[in-house]
């Protein structure tokens, strides 16, 4: 063979089988029939390769192998899927079920569905088996899934203890769910009878008989088939088993419309990797989805608007999303209603104010108005307007008497007259709990017997009816009080300050000319000496002595005839016919006078003497 030769050949070879160059991994795994499984893988996995009984989900491959589905020309090969580029996952059967009673019977509990197993995909197989895990408190590795016709190969029967089958017949395609549930007779253990209770109430045909897990028949044998690898190498790569349930959650108590709180104990479950698990509640043959499990951590949160005794499962799942269910029980004790509520409208949408959106919401209020969040009680949550919902809520009281002051006093701090939230309150709640409306809704017992009254005593009371008045009708008289009585007040003050000026415009005494001229008196820079301050007795008088009267007025121009120029221009010369003179505002007449008297407006000359 020349070197092209052996060229080409080396190549044919490398591309038919490129795993001669190229290390593989398998990692085995031993299942048992009928007995569902769960491996999580990568994003690698090869669909091509899984069988018909097996489905992937995108983190985890699992299945339930069954004979008929594992059978291949009337043998039962290994099944070998591909799960990465270089893992193999090699699946052995396990053809021999344990019989936990040995040579003795085993207690059997079959319940039997009414559709064909074939009818049912692999994942609601798997969906199935878990939730009968968790109502039975049953391990999900305990469950075996047949059909009818394949279960009497895999146990040989030796008595029927009960039995509740209804009145059709079982067919051989029927889907079977089996378990074992102990070793001696069926009324040793009183679980027994609690098990046909939950099955009986959940109207299933069941089973329970005395028997013995057969062996595989001897034509059944498991074959392997020449690997096509031609190098193997031994995985040091873990199982991730699911996660087990070790010890049961018990009972929990709580009260209606109080937060709830409650703890997931240590122990509950282990995984095998030691993973941080996922938890998740689920409610159980109701609706009431009151509890949500609190994200990153191991608590259960809520508050229950009902009373009474409700049913739960509690899931933990594993980063592998492979789960563990253990069953527990709430009950929800009852507690007196108060005769008043506050009403809150959230911009919060309704379906998605779930049970952690309540626990917070009343945690936050309490913490805005500084209260007990303890003594807090949810009374009910609707759906609103508008993507909105409503939330009524109040104060637990420590007797029958409501302190309607108190109440009030409330409201008014984070609520104004038009029932809207005050903006201080608002941003305290925040974005996610943002409070448009708030109202204050009592009753007759709340509105009649509050503790202001009875201390108080007050004669008037409102007649009892059977309305429930809003908080506007109560503050009738405080609005009266606070805002009509003082506006009624300054309108009557500025009705009354009108009425004063005007009655002062109309009767004031209006000022005459005479009145309204200045009262000025004009010399020369000499004292005044007025007329009756003068004596008559003296004939002498200076004239340079000025004499004013109260009545003078500005000084006249010497207009007339006759008049002498004088350093006084008021002087005037009297005439020798002229006995009496007038002026504008006065007469006076000579006769009989020793002296002229001179005019207001004009200085008297001085008595004239003969020479």
């Amino acid at each position: 063979m020349n070197r092209t030769s052996a060229i080409a050949l080396f190549l044919l070879i490398f591309i038919s089988h490129p795993t001669v160059l190229t290390a593989t991994r398998v990692e085995t795994l031993k299942l048992i029939f009928g007995q569902l499984f769960s491996i999580p893988v990568g994003n690698d996995v090869d669909v091509e390769t899984l069988p018909n009984w097996m489905e992937y989900n995108g983190t985890s491959v699992y299945g339930i192998p069954q004979l008929d589905k594992v059978k291949q020309n009337n043998e039962y090969p290994n099944t070998k899927i591909r799960i990465a580029d270089d893992v193999w996952l090699n699946i052995e059967y396990d053809f021999h079920d344990p019989n936990p009673c040995e040579y003795d019977d085993t207690l059997f509990f079959e319940v039997y569905k009414d559709k064909a197993y074939d009818d049912y995909p692999i994942k609601n197989l798997s969906e199935i088996i878990q939730d009968f895990a968790t109502i039975m408190d049953v391990k999900v590795p305990n469950f075996r899934v047949f059909r009818a016709d394949y279960l009497k190969i895999w146990r040989r029967e030796n008595n029927e203890v009960l039995k509740q089958l209804g009145e059709k017949p079982i067919r051989d395609d029927q889907l079977v769910i089996v378990w074992k549930l102990g070793c001696g007779s069926f009324d040793d253990d009183d679980d027994n009878y609690n098990i046909v209770t939950v099955v009986s109430d959940n109207q299933f045909n069941f089973r329970v008989i005395q028997g013995v897990v057969n062996d595989i028949p001897p034509e059944v044998r498991p074959v392997t088939p020449p690997s096509t690898l031609t190098e193997l190498e031994r995985t040091t790569r873990q199982v991730d088993n699911p996660p087990m349930r070790v010890l049961p959650l018990g009972e929990y108590q709580c009260v209606k419309g109080k937060i709830c709180s409650l703890p997931v104990p240590n122990g509950i479950f282990i995984d095998d990797l030691d993973s941080d698990l996922k938890y998740s509640v689920h409610p159980i043959n109701h609706d009431e989805r009151f509890l949500e499990s609190e994200e990153g951590g191991a608590k259960i949160k809520g508050i229950s608007l009902k009373s009474g005794q409700f049913d739960f499962r509690l899931d933990a799942r594993d980063r592998s999303n492979q789960v563990a269910s253990v069953p527990f029980i709430v009950k929800i004790d009852d507690e007196k209603d108060e005769a008043y509520r506050y009403k809150f409208i959230l911009d919060h949408e309704y379906g998605k104010f779930n049970a952690i959106h309540r626990f917070n919401f009343l945690a936050k209020l309490a913490e805005v108005l500084s209260l007990d969040v303890e003594k807090l009680r949810m009374n009910a949550v609707a759906k609103g307007a508008h993507r909105q919902t409503v939330v009524e809520w109040n104060i637990l009281q420590e007797d029958d008497v409501c302190n309607i002051r108190e109440l009030k006093k409330i409201l008014q701090s984070i609520a104004n007259k038009n029932n809207d939230a005050k903006m201080p309150f608002v941003k305290k709640m925040g974005e996610t709990y943002h409070v448009r409306k708030i109202k204050l809704e009592m009753t007759d017992r709340c509105s009649n017997g509050s503790q202001e009254e009875s201390t108080e005593k007050t004669k008037d009371k409102k007649p009892q009816t059977t309305h429930v008045p809003m908080v506007e009708a109560s503050n009738e008289n405080d609005y009266f009080q606070k805002i009509l009585l003082p506006f009624i007040f300054i309108v009557i003050v500025l009705v009354l300050l009108i009425v004063i000026v005007v009655y002062c415009c109309m009767f004031k005494k209006p000022r005459t000319k005479k009145q309204n001229k200045p009262l000025e008196y004009v010399t020369k820079g000499q004292p005044v000496v007025f007329p009756n301050e003068l004596g008559h007795d003296d004939d002498i008088v200076s004239v340079s002595v000025p004499m004013l009267v109260k009545d003078e007025r500005p000084p006249l121009q010497p207009l007339l005839d006759g008049t002498t120029i004088h350093e006084n221009p008021l002087y005037k010369a009297p005439s020798a016919g002229r006995t009496s003179f007038s002026t504008e505002n006065s007469n006076f007449n000579t006769a009989g006078t020793p002296r002229a008297m001179g005019t207001p407006n004009q200085r008297l000359p001085p008595p004239y003497v003969e020479p």
